[in-house]
Formats: C-alpha cells, sequence, structure tokens
C-alpha cells in the first residue's frame, strides 16, 4: 500500500514538473513574440502618425509579419487552453 502512494506521489510529481516546463516554454515563446511585435512596431513609430498607419496597412511585409504573430498566439492560446484542461 505504501509503494502505491509513493508511485502515485512520484506520477503527480512528474506530470506537474512537465506542466511546468509546458507553461516555462510557452511563456518564453509569448515573450519572443511580445519582443517581435515591439521591435516591428518601433521601426515604424519614427514616420507620423498617418504615413505610420498606411505603412502598416499597406506594407504587404509588415501585414505578413503581424499575420504570422497572430497564428503563433492563437497556438499558444490553443496550447494553455489545452493545459489548463489536462
Amino acid at each position: 500500500m505504501q509503494m502505491q502512494s509513493i508511485d502515485k506521489n512520484r506520477t503527480e510529481s512528474i506530470n506537474t514538473h512537465s506542466k511546468v516546463e509546458e507553461v516555462r516554454d510557452t511563456t518564453f515563446k509569448v515573450e519572443d513574440i511580445i519582443d517581435e511585435y515591439t521591435h516591428l512596431m518601433n521601426k515604424r513609430s519614427k514616420a507620423a502618425a498617418t504615413v505610420f498607419l498606411y505603412k502598416i496597412l499597406c506594407d504587404t511585409k509588415n501585414v505578413e509579419a503581424l499575420r504570422k504573430i497572430v497564428v503563433r498566439l492563437q497556438n499558444i492560446k490553443e496550447k494553455l487552453h489545452n493545459l489548463s484542461d489536462a
């Protein structure tokens, strides 16, 4: 009976450690996305407001970069949702 309890505690500890690692990994990914977004926005912040908005909306490179950021955030959101369900 005591061995079963030890095994159960070990399994719970391993599961907890695994979830902590997943959350840590996800946190780093979010931090990378925020850094990338900040860099993208800072590149454009030197222009006047209307030029800034025009370039953001019309520059296909920025649109693609922003789309990639959105996709990465959606993937992380799904991963966090799955972690909370487990």
